[in-house]
């Protein structure tokens, strides 16, 4: 059954993480900047680590991901890009506290 996070408000917690591919910096750093404007972000800068295709090796990417998932002041998890790279670290979540306590998930 799906449920619905509650919706987001000003001052929210958006977890950004970069689970997947990297990126160009100058774009993700004017988008966090006009995210910064509504929401509270947490990110780290191993957002912009580099692993040949890959934002980081996979147990840095998957350790960000869980991070905000268990954080329980999050209420969404911006990914920077999607990708193959996120496929190789689903497994490994902690999905029960999604469950728990969902929130958005968006990238």
């Amino acid at each position: 059954m799906f449920v619905a996070p509650p919706p987001l408000t000003p001052g929210s917690v958006v977890a950004v993480v970069a689970p997947s591919s990297p990126f160009a910096p100058l774009p993700v750093w004017r988008g966090l900047a006009a995210l910064r404007r509504r929401y509270r972000l947490r990110f780290s800068r191993r957002i912009f680590d580099r692993n040949g295709y890959l934002a980081g090796s996979d147990a840095a990417r998957r350790a960000e991901l869980e991070r905000a998932l268990l954080d329980p002041e999050v209420s969404a998890i911006l990914a920077t890009r999607r990708g193959y790279g996120a496929t190789r670290l689903v497994s490994a979540l902690p999905w029960d506290a999604l469950a728990a306590r969902p929130r958005w998930i968006v990238g």
